[in-house]
């Protein structure tokens, strides 16, 4: 399992469409079109760095994977920045 994956159940959990991933910054939920960062320590470049490395190393036609609980939900990698990430989840469950 990549790491990203812990972010992306936690954001399926709460209902989340989207997550957004900034170098130096805590993870964003987007949820109902309002962001609500998380409350948990800024990501470090290194911690970054391996997400976007997890992501391109799985990622097809800019598309992930997130093989959860919920089942296999597809997630469009969005690079909204030189050092940010959009994960938008294309099959919410209900």
């Amino acid at each position: 399992m990549a790491r990203i994956d812990a972010l992306l159940t936690l954001a399926v959990s709460q209902g989340a469409e989207a997550l957004s991933l900034v170098d130096g910054e805590a993870p964003t939920l987007i949820k109902a079109g309002e962001a609500r960062r998380l409350s948990m320590p800024p990501l470090s470049s290194a911690l970054f760095e391996l997400f976007v490395e997890e992501l391109d190393a799985a990622e097809a036609e800019g598309v992930y994977v997130h093989r959860g609980r919920e089942g296999d939900l597809s997630f469009k990698v969005l690079r909204t920045g030189p050092s940010a990430l959009e994960l938008r989840c294309e099959d919410l469950p209900a």
